[in-house]
């Protein structure tokens, strides 16, 4: 007999493809390039958006959702957590650099992203090059507790990657990459004051605002976080405590029964 969870899984697994094909029709130039990348799951993937904007990924099972979730949903671009022209931004977790050119495409300033993939970090800078978006900067590294060096523990695909020893998941493939703070990311770039923080990382957002300075957590005046309650040593409400006790506005939204969901945090 199949479990109602597995049959909670199918029917998910099927709404979320039939968004999928739904974007490829609506919102890209190639559709049925799309389309065949969503059905073939593997190979790399190529997405032309309706503004001219190309974007790859290493697969299109794990690019289509992330174009739906920045792009359709904006689920990082809400009030009061929204992005505006002029802003700097810094971004944890920028896969294949999707949101970061959606911040462009917003009016930010200057966008500094971090991502510890090889792979990803790949399809980031070309996609980076081949829009023309200037104003981010690409960092591959990893942000956590501390700087030096870590095992990024590889997922089968583009997304789920996690940091060993932040996050307790086993991996058959591992890669050394390296890490920075919070506090690391301001010294490094010289920023004064932070508009906009995205995160998506994860489980490792946990460990990085537990370490983080209470100077630092000042200087930031908004969040959207992606949060990951099987991996992160703090949940959402740990989280959302924390940041409450540094002087943040917060809400948070789940996704489902699954253990992940947003959270938003700013100052009034």
């Amino acid at each position: 007999m199949i479990r109602f969870e597995a049959l909670r899984r199918l029917a998910r697994a099927a709404r979320n493809g039939a968004r999928g094909l739904l974007f490829a029709v609506r919102h890209s130039r190639n559709p049925w390039q799309v389309v065949r990348g969503l059905l073939r799951q593997e190979g790399e993937a190529e997405i032309v958006l309706r503004d001219g904007t190309t974007i790859s990924a290493p697969e299109a099972r794990t690019l289509v959702p992330l174009l739906l979730e920045i792009f359709v949903d904006r689920a990082y671009d809400r009030e009061p957590v929204a992005l505006r022209a002029g802003d700097v931004v810094v971004d944890i977790g920028a896969h294949a650099g999707t949101f970061a050119l959606y911040a462009v495409a917003r009016g930010a300033r200057r966008v500094i992203a971090y991502e510890p993939s090889p792979v990803n970090v790949a399809h980031a800078r070309r996609n980076l090059e081949r829009n023309g978006a200037r104003a981010v900067e690409l960092v591959e590294a990893a942000v956590a507790a501390e700087e030096g060096t870590a095992l990024l523990g590889l997922a089968r695909y583009s997304v789920g990657n996690v940091l060993i020893g932040t996050v307790d998941e086993p991996t058959e493939r591992s890669v050394e990459v390296r890490t920075t703070t919070l506090a690391g990311i301001f010294a490094d770039h010289g920023i004064e004051r932070l508009d906009y923080l995205k995160i998506d990382c994860e489980g490792s957002e946990g460990a990085l605002f537990a370490a983080a300075p209470a100077d630092v957590l000042e200087r930031i005046d908004r969040i959207a976080l992606e949060y990951h309650d099987n991996w992160s040593s703090l949940d959402h409400e740990a989280l959302a405590r924390l940041l409450r006790s540094a002087g943040f506005s917060v809400t948070t939204e789940p996704h489902g029964r699954s253990p992940f969901g947003m959270l938003r945090a700013w100052r009034t």
